[in-house]
């Protein structure tokens, strides 16, 4: 299935077409659609910080807990190779 998108000029071309009711249908539904946009935008920027907010409140590793980690991810890859 091929989508055609219509430029800006096409598209208000194709409003100006409409009636009066159905620009007014059409206009509604832009603002509910851009305003749902807008509150689904809002969560993912909360859940980010959020998420953001756990991994800065994470448990971290020394450089020394890191490095001997490295040793032993090369020992066990080592031994199953």
């Amino acid at each position: 299935m091929k989508i055609a998108y219509a430029s800006y000029e096409q598209a208000m071309e194709m409003f100006h077409h409409l009636s009066e009711q159905d620009r007014k249908k059409f206009a509604s539904k832009v603002i509910d659609l851009l305003q749902s946009e807008t509150v689904g935008q809002e969560k993912n920027e909360l859940t980010l910080t959020d998420f953001q907010k756990l991994l800065l409140s994470a448990p971290t590793w020394t450089d020394e807990e890191y490095d001997e980690y490295l040793d032993r991810r090369g020992h066990f890859s080592k031994w199953r190779s």
